[in-house]
């Protein structure tokens, strides 16, 4: 689909129509953060401010100590927390030592946990206290080197330690890590193009779950694609490496016009976990690069959300469709004041047209925008306009940000690009911030990047003015509360209870979640069990987002003309069922 480049409802005029990235790597960014913006709190968790001075320092002794161990370039580090400071240094500490990144959700099953470690062939693991039962149960079967554990003593200040003596020799406190090292910048040859930053696991239809590597170029672009996008702001680097963006209008008053918040005077408030691809991208790199303050929690309580919101004058807010579904439909949503709101940012599913007019209505100073990315593409290929006065059409998620090539191929006809309107394809993706490929998976790297583009399985349409809507999405996955949720990994553990003869795994509608998980289940003849006992048998192997929250019983599971298993017939009779309630 060609960009109308020429419009200015759809692309800012004083922006090339392809910008220039930097070869610089991912540590560029903390520290042009710190030079740019050092003073101003990068992130406030539990009342503790952190400066980017001092995020900067706390990271390079972090850096510094994994470098004394032999921890470097090729080498990888597992991060396993919940959202808190020690997160934000553990990441760009392992970023600095030129070591790759792979985040870990603290609430995978155990088997789960320790297939990445083995997977990913994790050195470091850096982790919470409070995950100690997980985390020792699966170290002797991985290739752990060192342990670096915090906890909630350690978030006041660096002066207190954890006492990790009950853990043996491979064990250390992560403030005593950092006090023991100097803040020293060291160099790192880093080859932009093809060094691997972050390892990012995402689920797969079929087996295990799949690395997703993304490269120090990848990532570098798609924050620079985003604040391009979204902040009218190009790159400079300066002579001693460190990064930064100019807003292109000098004049911030006749900026502010046209832009919702001028970079380092934003205050962000997100749900994402940072192990999220959200997370990591919007909080710890894109919320970085423009110096942005993040607000922290461990726990999202909607009302204590939407009193935040007020207590720090957010000024940008971002999250899932779910969690806004959450906001908008609270009782007290009313008697707060959301004037400060400038931008809203909603990703990870599709959301509804009536959430987001209600959205329109409840922040009335806020631009509202939707987006479309993946993990393979790093985070973003397409957005909606972000600056006043642009057009944004609800019910798509926007136009191709710069440097990106989107086109739908025939999912009938392989080979044929579909170039009309409104007709359907499988959404295809080619830019800087797509993957270099699968960790340690060659083959289904060739399936799913061919001659450059991304195949994403996702299926959309363009309207006349090349306005994307997602359609429908990856073959069996659905989205439950913006995570995706991958059937057939929930099937294959259907198959291991002993009642169990065949089953099958759906996605549900519900206005609160996106999707739920719903089993169809045909016992084995002459078996009793109940619904009850095979869910609870399941949910406790799968991580929490991906439970079954609805199991029916049936005689034989729908069948194609094929003979093939029909989830469609299924999904149409649960449509059905609750147009009737």
């Amino acid at each position: 689909m060609i960009k109308q480049f020429n419009n200015p409802k759809f692309y800012n005029q004083t922006i090339p129509n392809e910008i220039t990235i930097p070869h610089v790597p991912v540590g560029a960014i903390i520290k042009g953060a710190a030079k740019y913006y050092g003073e101003r709190v990068a992130f406030l968790f539990r009342q503790k401010e952190l400066t980017y001075k001092e995020l900067y320092n706390q990271a390079l002794r972090l850096a510094n100590g994994l470098k004394e161990m032999g921890i470097g370039k090729g080498d990888v580090v597992a991060i396993q927390m919940l959202n808190c400071t020690q997160y934000a240094v553990s990441y760009y500490g392992v970023v600095l030592a030129g070591a790759t990144y792979t985040p870990v959700n603290p609430l995978l099953p155990k088997d789960e946990f320790l297939f990445q470690l083995q997977d990913s062939g994790a050195k470091v693991l850096i982790t919470y206290e409070q995950l100690a039962t997980l985390w020792e149960d699966v170290m002797q079967h991985a290739k752990i080197k060192k342990v670096i554990v915090t906890g909630d003593v350690e978030v006041a200040s660096l002066e207190q330690c954890l006492d990790t003596t009950s853990y043996g020799e491979d064990v250390v406190s992560f403030n005593r890590f950092i006090n023991d090292h100097e803040a020293r910048e060291f160099t790192v040859d880093i080859d932009v193009l093809e060094d691997v930053v972050h390892i990012a696991y995402t689920g797969g239809t079929t087996g295990k779950p799949k690395g997703v590597m993304i490269t120090h170029k990848n990532l570098i672009s798609n924050i620079l694609q985003s604040a391009a996008w979204s902040s009218a702001a190009l790159a400079q680097v300066d002579d001693d490496g460190a990064l930064t963006v100019n807003i292109v209008e000098p004049d911030t008053n006749e900026y502010l016009k046209h832009y919702p918040t001028l970079p380092g005077t934003n205050v962000r408030l997100s749900p994402a976990p940072m192990y999220h691809g959200a997370g990591t991208m919007g909080g710890l790199a894109y919320g970085v690069l423009l110096g942005a303050t993040s607000i922290l929690f461990d726990r999202f309580i909607p009302e204590e959300f939407l009193a935040d919101l007020e207590r720090y004058k957010i000024t940008e807010l971002s999250g899932a469709p779910a969690m806004f579904n959450f906001l908008l439909m609270h009782p007290n949503i009313e008697k707060h004041d959301f004037s400060s709101v400038r931008t809203i940012n909603s990703g990870a599913a599709p959301i509804a047209m009536e959430t987001m007019k209600l959205l329109i209505k409840h922040f009335p100073n806020a631009v509202v925008t939707e987006g479309y990315g993946l993990t393979e593409a790093t985070a973003s290929a397409v957005q909606s306009v972000g600056f006043y006065g642009g057009e944004r059409k609800l019910g798509t998620v926007g136009l191709p940000i710069y440097n990106t090539k989107v086109k739908l191929m025939s999912v009938d006809e392989q080979g044929k690009e579909i170039t009309e309107a409104g007709q359907r394809g499988e959404v295809c993706i080619k830019g800087p911030q797509v993957m270099k490929g699968y960790f340690n998976n060659p083959e289904v790297t060739a399936e799913t990047l061919i001659d450059g583009w991304l195949h994403t399985g996702d299926i959309g349409i363009f309207d006349e003015n090349g306005f994307l809507s997602i359609v429908d999405r990856k073959k069996d996955m659905l989205i439950y509360n913006g995570y995706n949720v991958y059937p057939r990994q929930i099937e294959e553990h259907l198959y291991e209870h002993p009642a169990v003869a065949a089953a099958i795994v759906v996605g549900i509608q519900d206005p609160n979640v996106g999707e739920k998980p719903k089993a169809f289940v045909v016992l084995k003849q002459g078996v009793s069990t109940t619904e009850e006992a095979i869910m609870h048998f399941v949910n406790e192997k799968v991580v929490h987002y991906s439970r079954i929250r609805e199991l029916e019983f049936i005689d034989q599971l729908p069948m194609t003309a094929a003979g093939k298993i029909s989830k469609i017939q299924l999904i149409e009779k649960e449509k059905t069922r609750l147009n009737q309630v």
